[in-house]
């Protein structure tokens, strides 16, 4: 896996029918072999990174999840199916290059065995070796991979994520309960009108937006009946009897023929206005904002997709979505959401490992605190080990990534455990490594119920200049482990004078750090 080279839900069954692939292509400058292996967290994949890629520059994203035909563990198959389907070679037409991530389903099914939250934070992880907009990731699919996008689209934890949404010729169609939260999503179908139950799948999406906006459903196909209210005759694109839906944010395509096929796929990624359109989609993710925090919560899923009693937004560590990360290495929360909810490029990783988490424990958080919620509150992680040795205690550590270098930021923890261990208690040392230097503070968490490990220590923090802070903990005089419930990062806003006299030229250095190929 290539180097850093920046400075800056639900579980669901894919319906699916055997995919038929036929229909040559023709031939491309794009092979396989032009592909960089990146595996993740036990899930197969590859990256096709931009020729001349420039780390001065932010790149924006395109996952795609490919049907039955792609299943397997060869590596292959994915990127040779993006490449067949006329995807691949768009990935490199000058002025709006894009990364092309083409993980691997073991069974060519998404969404039933976690792969679809592990390809999730793997574009997490791409992000933190390469200069990856946060605000421009896409996600399309053929097939049982056109279900897969639409699986994503369904599921809360991690649909905002993603800018875009490009589904062909879909295995699954969108549940009605999903309905609401995406009339506002861009999405853009595609099918073939003779491709059967997958035309079907397309139109009901399509209506299940409708009807959730309350409007009627459309009578497909569109051009079947000049009095049909959606009637439309190719308008704009085409002229061969396909025809085109528009309206809000949900686009559909629908050709008069080529089946369930690439002569169906390599059309549509082929077509020069899929690209204009889906590049201009951006849900505003970018570097944490001033004035802004980032909220984890460590264990608990309550909270991630609702606000909290105060109106805020968190994140969490540890949920349906990402469950066990306490002792797995890598992104545990990836593109966190700031506490309005807006997702960031920011992530928060897994660098040494953790002993166990509340629900493993058989200690308890106090109930009380008049800090956060109990959903918050109310859960851990722990450092340290279960074979505790007093003279050689293990250290977790985590990397936060994807803030400004440069920047300052507040960092604050809270950390709460029921009982002192035997009397042992619960000391942590929690040491956190900025661009000046080592910041340490030495806490006791058993029964707090109101103290924040916080103060002038943690205060101003300056990210380094590969825009990361590391926090590591600790159990420390004679403590088995160190807690952490909760952490708070916020960003310290510029005085007022300074923002004033410096706007210029700090704006001048953002655009040259962050300047991206599609503006």
């Amino acid at each position: 896996m290539a180097t850093r080279q920046m400075a800056r839900g639900n579980n669901w069954l894919v319906r699916c029918i055997p995919l038929v692939l036929c229909g040559a292509s023709p031939a491309m400058a794009v092979t396989v072999s032009d592909f960089n292996v990146f595996n993740y967290s036990g899930l197969q994949g590859r990256l096709l990174v931009p020729n001349n890629y420039d780390p001065n520059k932010s790149y924006p994203l395109v996952m795609f999840l490919d049907g039955l035909g792609g299943a397997g563990t060869d590596n292959v198959k994915p990127a040779a199916s993006s490449i067949s389907n006329n995807l691949a070679a768009q990935a490199g037409v000058a002025g709006r290059e894009f990364f092309l991530y083409t993980p691997q389903s073991g069974s060519g099914w998404w969404g039933t065995d976690g792969n679809l939250r592990t390809a999730a934070k793997a574009v997490a992880e791409i992000s933190v070796q390469y200069n990856i907009d946060p605000g421009k990731l896409y996600v399309t699919g053929l097939s049982s991979g056109g279900g897969g996008t639409i699986g994503i689209m369904a599921t809360p934890q991690v649909a905002d994520l993603f800018s875009a949404y490009v589904p062909l010729s879909p295995s699954i169609d969108l549940p009605a309960s999903q309905a609401a939260a995406n009339v506002n999503k861009p999405v853009w179908l595609y099918a073939a009108r003779n491709d059967g139950t997958y035309t079907g799948f397309a139109r009901a999406t399509i209506n299940t937006l409708r009807n959730a906006q309350g409007l009627g459903s459309a009578t497909f196909p569109l051009n079947n009946n000049p009095s049909n209210p959606n009637y439309n005759n190719g308008s704009p694109y085409y002229s061969d009897g396909s025809t085109f839906y528009s309206h809000n944010a949900a686009r559909y395509s629908e050709y008069q023929t080529g089946g369930h096929s690439s002569a169906t796929w390599g059309r549509a990624y082929n077509e020069p206005q899929l690209y204009e359109w889906l590049f201009a989609q951006t849900n505003g993710a970018s570097t944490l904002a001033s004035g802004r925090s980032i909220l984890i919560d460590f264990s608990d899923a309550s909270g991630e997709s609702n606000a909290d009693s105060q109106g805020r937004r968190w994140n969490t560590a540890g949920s349906s979505w990402y469950w066990n990360d306490y002792n797995v290495v890598g992104v545990s929360v990836g593109f966190a959401r700031d506490d309005t909810g807006q997702r960031t490029g920011t992530h928060v990783r897994v660098a040494n490992t953790f002993a166990s988490d509340s629900n493993t424990s058989p200690a308890s958080v106090p109930a009380g605190s008049p800090l956060f919620d109990a959903a918050a509150a109310g859960d851990y992680w722990a450092a340290g080990r279960w074979d505790w040795n007093p003279n050689n205690p293990t250290p977790s550590r985590l990397i936060i990534d994807g803030l400004a270098p440069g920047e300052k930021y507040d960092l604050s923890i809270f950390a709460s455990i029921a009982g002192n261990d035997g009397g042992r208690q619960y000391f942590g040392s929690y040491l956190v490594q900025d661009a000046t230097g080592r910041h340490e503070i030495i806490f006791n968490a058993a029964d707090n119920l109101n103290q924040l490990v916080s103060g002038p220590a943690f205060q101003n923090l300056v990210a380094n200049a590969n825009g990361e802070l590391t926090l590591t903990m600790m159990p420390v005089n004679g403590s088995r482990y160190a807690i952490i419930n909760t952490l708070t990062l916020t960003a310290v806003p510029e005085p007022a004078f300074l923002g004033l006299v410096g706007l210029g030229a700090t704006g001048l250095i953002a655009r040259r750090r962050r300047a991206s190929v599609c503006d």
